[in-house]
């Protein structure tokens, strides 16, 4: 078994759904952990709340994925609190109801985007992480 104990992660996304469901297994597992939220505020600090009441370390940052500065600034922050990172969990994403007997409603600005966030957020946050 792998041992997380003062691992640092990054969960993108973390304050709900399946982000929240592994940064509350990593806390478990004893990681220290960054609760990324965009919009998701009152969520994440919830999230940083349960893992602190059960004795672990976390703290939310808001970092939009798709805009490549916050989330330099998000791994700028990690380091500066951790002097590390471990991991990262690239579970940020968005969805869109595309009309199925309507396809000529969807605009360039939805796949825009749903684009820069699943697809270049991750990115955005690969590559900074990397180093």
């Amino acid at each position: 078994m792998i041992d997380f104990k003062n691992k640092v992660f990054i969960i993108t996304g973390g304050g709900t759904g399946i982000g929240k469901t592994t940064a509350l297994k990593l806390a478990d597992m004893g990681a220290k952990l960054v609760i990324n939220y965009s919009s998701s505020e009152t969520e994440a600090k919830k999230v940083v709340e349960e893992i602190a009441e059960k004795g672990g370390i976390a703290f939310a940052f808001k970092a939009n994925v798709a805009n490549e500065q916050e989330v330099n600034a998000m791994i700028y922050q990690t380091i500066a609190q951790f002097g590390r990172l471990d991991g990262l969990v690239n579970n940020a994403s968005i969805t869109a109801q595309i009309p199925m007997n309507d396809l000529e409603s969807v605009t360039d600005d939805v796949w825009d985007s749903l684009y820069d966030v699943n697809v270049k957020g991750m990115f955005h946050c690969v590559k900074a992480a990397v180093p």
